[in-house]
């Protein structure tokens, strides 16, 4: 029996940031749409309960977990205090980040059941308000996800998958043929190997743990 392994767990870098007091439980970018650099919140694909965390003098230190998440403003559940607003005022950003844990899943290929695009990104531009040329546009694009079903016992799991725009039947077609072949496969080399359109997994949705395969 061949099985397929998908493990994640990440640091992600949210870019710089910046608090405009020190109880402030808003987080806002440092960049604005007119710049190269600028990148919305929401194409991290963090959500509300995650914790945020920020090194200072070389020391890792906890914020708070997110409360909301929009393009623009991430929200605290309480203010990150006056050692974060501290070193706004000294270097005029900070960078905070999100740590995800690392989580293994492993399912035998023959469970695999197909897959389906659940959320279509876009891709569009934004133009500052005072500007009326083309050159000030900033190119705006969200990933797509992508969720691969295995039978699970009496029940199914779900593998999310974060896609880059415009190339989802493209990676379900090499994922499918990754897994025509016999032997055990790590979802990783796919990622790297055969499509880099795959920008990584989202999140996996599983079954009851006293379910068997």
């Amino acid at each position: 029996m061949y099985n397929v392994i998908f493990s994640f767990g990440e640091t992600i870098s949210l870019g710089k940031c910046v608090v405009s007091a020190k109880d402030d439980t808003t987080v806002s970018l440092f960049y604005n749409s007119t710049e190269s650099l600028y990148k919305t919140f929401t194409s991290y694909y963090i959500t509300p309960g995650e914790k945020v965390y920020t090194n200072i003098d070389g020391r890792k230190i906890l914020l708070s977990p997110i409360s909301s998440v929009t393009s623009t403003v991430l929200t605290l559940s309480s203010n990150p205090g006056e050692i974060v607003y501290n070193e706004v005022l000294r270097k005029g950003h900070f960078t905070p980040y999100v740590v995800r844990e690392q989580n293994i899943y492993s399912y035998p290929i023959k469970n695999y059941l197909g897959a389906s695009l659940i959320k279509k990104g876009g891709s569009y531009y934004t133009y500052p308000e005072a500007s009326p040329f083309n050159s000030a546009a900033t190119a705006t694009s969200t990933n797509s996800i992508i969720s691969l079903f295995f039978q699970k016992g009496q029940d199914i799991d779900e593998v999310r998958i974060n896609v880059s725009y415009d190339n989802e039947e493209k990676v379900i077609q090499d994922i499918n043929k990754a897994f025509r072949q016999e032997k055990d496969i790590s979802f990783s080399n796919i990622k790297n190997i055969a499509n880099s359109n795959i920008i990584g997994i989202n999140s996996v949705i599983s079954s009851s743990i006293k379910d068997f395969y």
